[in-house]
């Protein structure tokens, strides 16, 4: 298989929303929105409707859902509610949570000290 072939079928996959809970048919169609204009933009053969946003925030969902740093680190029910409020609120074309944004516990654990 071709690199333009794997890609494409990664895109298949994504439009398809299999596996997906969508909450309403508006939902879904936003997502497939946001997919092909993702899909557009990466592959410069049509101009997307708008340049896809696709932020690096570091903490910034924590400090928005109003926690500190540790706290994220450390509540994980908490900070998933801190990043879900951000992208619901902000609604950006595709988000990552970095899995480093999330390991102190297992810092602590193996006795790694970690200054806030």
């Amino acid at each position: 298989m071709t690199p333009e072939e794997k890609q494409e079928q990664i895109f298949a996959s994504w439009l398809s929303g299999r596996g997906i809970p969508f909450v309403s048919p508006e939902a879904e169609e936003a997502y497939k929105e946001r997919v092909n204009r993702l899909k557009a933009a990466i592959q410069l053969q049509k101009m997307p409707d708008r340049v896809p946003v696709c932020p690096v925030t570091g903490f910034f969902p924590a400090y928005y859902g109003g926690m500190t740093v540790e706290e994220a680190m450390y509540d994980y029910d908490r900070a998933a509610a801190a990043w879900k409020k951000y992208v619901l609120d902000f609604a950006p074309d595709a988000y990552i949570v970095p899995p480093e944004k999330l390991r102190a516990k297992r810092f602590s654990i193996s006795e790694n000290r970690l200054d806030f």
